[in-house]
């Protein structure tokens, strides 16, 4: 065998060797123990923190976290005071897996012992910023003194949140809310996040948390390239069944940070990737930079669109770093418009006429269908002039034959001048 012939085949022994294949783990323990770490076919071996070592000692092998605890049904695994470690590889945690799971969670990851900014599960990307791919699927995630998903500074990170009850009970009808936000993302550029899908089984329900249900921002000096987040389908301050308040104590959506050159998508403008924004204890969604469209949705209001859930502010705040907004528009000649309705203060509140903003085929005050009137405190519409840009790129309605939305049905303020539909 020649030199070359030789290295050649040392060299294919070594890649052989040091590849990480994917592995699968089941969780069959509600408690947290250190030394049940094993994760073998044996039966009660693997907690879910021995699972998450075993995941970050494999590699990055996409490996998946499956859940077989108690013999199935709802279980409630009672974390130790201990944070979990950070995850740093390629992993599914899948609570869908549950025996007699059939669409809502029935696994709950209780963090009540859990210690000041412990979050319930804390991804970052490994040394060296390799890309990875991280799912979290149909669990139910509470009373954690940080975040209850902390997506932390990580680079060309793919993650998906979906069928997960965020700082509520296992019903879904009582705050138990995470002492930070619900889920939180500091991301570096290069990202994708998509919390929610089109399924009902993939909705996630984010409510009762401490600080906003969905904090996405940007570490300083990043400007976030071909970072998107896409938020579908989800109810945001509400309980499951999206008829009562369970609100977040800050904003529903909080999205801004440094950096522009990152997107957000708020709906799709169909029904299945409706967001129900309501009852949070500040604003429902409120940006500070960056591209955002906001399609499809109910803001401040009920599923069914016709009773009042308001946030305790504006149902949408834009602050005068945003690149652009739409919010609402047609697709194809067809109205994606939202419902922003109920809201306590402002529908719309933008604080500089000059973001380059569009809003089409909303209706702004009224019931889902556009019949009865369901005001917001003030205005419709604010547009806030600052003394340095005088000259406003905002869009209101449309000038073809498009369907635009209702700004009416506003309640008058007792303070003179915010007592109209578009102030």
């Amino acid at each position: 065998m020649t030199k070359k012939a030789s290295f050649i085949a040392l060299f294919a022994i070594l890649l052989f060797t040091t590849i990480s294949h994917a592995a699968t783990y089941v969780v069959d323990r509600a408690d947290d123990i250190a030394g049940a770490t094993a994760c073998t076919a044996a039966a009660n071996d693997c907690s879910l923190r021995g699972a998450i070592i075993n995941a970050n000692a494999n590699g990055s092998g996409a490996d998946i976290i499956n859940f077989n605890v108690g013999g199935g049904n709802a279980q409630t695994i009672t974390m130790s005071s201990t944070a979990l470690p950070v995850i740093q590889t390629s992993l599914t945690i899948d609570g869908t897996t549950q025996p007699l799971w059939s669409g809502l969670p029935l696994i709950e990851i209780n963090g009540a012992a859990s210690t000041i900014n412990t979050s319930g599960f804390h991804i970052q990307s490994p040394v060296g910023f390799i890309p990875i791919t991280v799912a979290i699927k149909g669990l139910i995630i509470n009373r954690f003194q940080g975040s209850g998903i902390y997506f932390n500074a990580s680079s060309g990170i793919t993650a998906t949140v979906t069928g997960c009850y965020v700082g509520t009970n296992p019903g879904g009808s009582i705050d138990q809310g995470n002492g930070n936000h619900g889920i939180r993302i500091s991301a570096f550029e290069d990202s994708t996040f998509n919390i929610g899908g089109n399924a009902t089984s993939e909705r996630n329900l984010i409510s009762g948390n401490d600080d906003s249900g969905i904090g996405i921002t940007t570490p300083l000096g990043f400007t976030l390239g071909n970072t998107t987040v896409t938020i579908l389908n989800n109810f945001i301050g509400t309980n499951s069944a999206g008829s009562g308040d369970l609100g977040n104590t800050q904003n529903g959506i909080s999205f801004g940070g440094p950096g522009f050159g990152y997107t957000m998508q708020v709906g799709n403008g169909l029904a299945n990737g409706r967001n129900i924004i309501s009852g949070n204890d500040s604003i429902g969604i409120v940006a500070t930079s960056g591209t955002i469209n906001i399609a499809g949705n109910y803001i401040g209001t009920s599923l069914n669109g016709n009773a009042d859930l308001g946030n305790t502010l504006d149902g949408i705040q834009l602050a005068a770093e945003v690149v652009s907004a739409t919010i609402g528009g047609t697709v194809i000649g067809i109205p994606v418009g939202n419902v922003i309705s109920g809201n306590d203060r402002m529908g719309i509140w933008i604080n500089d006429a000059g973001i380059p903003a569009t809003i089409r085929g909303n209706k702004i005050g009224t019931n889902a269908a556009g019949t009865a009137a369901l005001g917001n405190g003030q205005s419709g519409i604010f547009l806030y002039e600052n003394d340095t840009n005088t000259n406003s790129s905002i869009i209101i309605g449309s000038d073809t034959n498009a369907q635009d939305g209702s700004v009416c049905a506003d309640l008058v303020a007792a303070d003179g001048g915010w007592n109209a539909g578009v102030v």
